[in-house]
């Protein structure tokens, strides 16, 4: 009884805002739409997510999977090895220093200040 009681006086001190939540809105994905992260990235072995994706101002790798329209990725300082699967008209921008921008598959992008551009290969997938 004492366990439920407890449970009873946590539930009072929530503020109002939660308490009149939809209940649906905790089990429902979120869905990817109009302002969603327009890239997918890992910097450093660090998931970033969002419109902008931005490096340090040292030699950083960094992959993505998608640079979608609006997207951005910003190598900053640094020689950067840069990947990314798919390059839909987003930009990577390489930023200062000696930077490598690999693509797999370019749709409309464009990549800026890379002293190395490779060229549009398939990149290696994990099996």
């Amino acid at each position: 009884m004492d366990g439920l009681i407890a449970a009873a006086a946590a539930l009072l001190t929530l503020p109002a805002a939660v308490l009149a939540a939809p209940a649906e809105a905790a089990d429902t994905p979120a869905r990817p739409g109009p302002s969603s992260a327009a890239v997918l990235c890992t910097v450093n072995g660090v998931f970033r997510t969002g419109p902008v994706v931005v490096g340090t101002e040292r030699a950083d790798e960094i992959r993505c999977s998608t640079v979608g329209p609006g997207g951005r990725v910003d190598g900053r300082g640094g020689d950067d090895d840069i990947t990314v699967e798919v390059l839909g008209h987003g930009v990577v921008d390489g930023g200062p220093g000696s930077d490598t921008c690999r693509a797999g598959t370019e749709e409309g992008g464009l990549a800026v200040r890379c002293e190395d551009v490779g060229a549009v290969v398939p990149l290696p997938h994990a099996h």
